[in-house]
């Protein structure tokens, strides 16, 4: 996800989700600009097995973020220039959602699902490197659901308990 300054701005993001009532976790993308309450969701394919990718790029020539899954779709593209709106600096966050009971996360606690070779780009022209300082979370975790991060392989993992 990449989230304007301090929970100040819109944000964009993608993954995937499985909701209470769906059979399969999805592939979505979706984005908030924030000041004008336009919020915009895309849901995809059913998420695919494996490692796949998913990012947020700015296109600077374009003047939007273009929201990726799966590696090379490109599934949704903000309608506005975030530059333009957007408090900075822009914050990438990686996060595991559960607002409802019924939500499931991926994994179990005997066999977690890992993220990892998270990467960010802090300007025009620059390469991605890893984030220093990270920290994980699950939003509404109570006893359902946990997360951890790992220092030895850089990667955190996220479970349904």
């Amino acid at each position: 996800m990449i989230q304007g300054s301090a929970g100040s701005g819109g944000y964009a993001q993608s993954g995937y989700i499985r909701l209470k009532g769906y059979s399969t976790a999805h592939m979505f993308a979706e984005y908030n600009e924030y000041n004008s309450g336009s919020f915009h969701f895309k849901e995809g394919a059913a998420a695919p097995s494996g490692a796949p990718l998913y990012y947020e790029s700015y296109d600077f020539s374009a003047g939007d973020i273009q929201m990726v899954v799966d590696t090379s779709t490109l599934l949704l593209t903000t309608d506005f220039d975030p530059e333009l709106v957007w408090t900075t600096p822009w914050v990438p966050e990686w996060e595991g959602e559960t607002h409802h009971t019924g939500d499931n996360m991926p994994g179990t606690a005997s066999a977690r699902t890992y993220f990892s070779s998270m990467l960010v780009t802090t300007s025009r022209g620059g390469g991605a490197v890893t984030p220093s300082g990270l920290t994980v979370s699950v939003s509404n975790p109570g006893t359902n659901y946990g997360v951890a991060w790992d220092t030895v392989d850089s990667k955190f993992d996220i479970w349904t308990k």
